[in-house]
């Protein structure tokens, strides 16, 4: 499936074949794309990256599945998805690039125990209440991992995770 691929398409649901290996950039991001709610990415394709702005500004979107195999999200695969409220990532993945979550409606994420690098992940997420970094390998979390994130009361973070010496959550006034 190539990049822009949805643009101007009345689609509810897209269900992604078995033998799927790439996506192309922003396959499904299209700001007009109020109907499509329901992506269902079958575990077992192929698929290991979920590509930048793969799902990017649906605002109807309520249902990602994402496949077992992934191990990479790239730059922000899910941001400005407003209705999408839960998301299981992936034991597997090992990385998750900036924006990924950002304008989302998600209120309570638990990070993959294979997650070893990541970006700020989190930023403006406005319903977001608990972060669980508790399984992961992280040793340390990017400055402003949460920011803009104004109802975050809960972060849950891994027992070997090294003291922090910046600010990781910033909020405004």
């Amino acid at each position: 499936i190539g990049p822009r691929f949805l643009p101007g398409l009345n689609v509810n649901c897209a269900t992604l074949p078995a033998t799927l290996v790439t996506l192309g950039d922003s396959a499904f991001c299209d700001d007009r794309a109020h109907s499509l709610g329901n992506l269902a990415l079958l575990g077992q394709t192929q698929l290991t990256h979920l590509a930048s702005g793969f799902a990017n500004h649906c605002p109807g979107l309520t249902n990602v599945v994402l496949p077992a195999t992934l191990t990479f999200v790239d730059y922000g695969a899910l941001n400005r998805c407003p209705l999408l409220t839960s998301l299981d990532i992936p034991a597997g993945v090992r990385r998750i690039d900036l924006g990924l979550l950002r304008h989302s409606g998600i209120v309570d994420i638990t990070l993959p125990p294979a997650l070893e690098e990541f970006g700020g992940v989190f930023e403006d997420c406005n319903a977001l209440r608990r972060i669980d970094l508790g399984q992961t390998q992280l040793t340390r979390l990017p400055a402003f991992f949460a920011r803009h994130c104004h109802v975050l009361t809960d972060v849950v973070l891994p027992a070997a995770m090294a003291p922090q010496h910046e600010s990781v959550v910033e909020t405004r006034q």
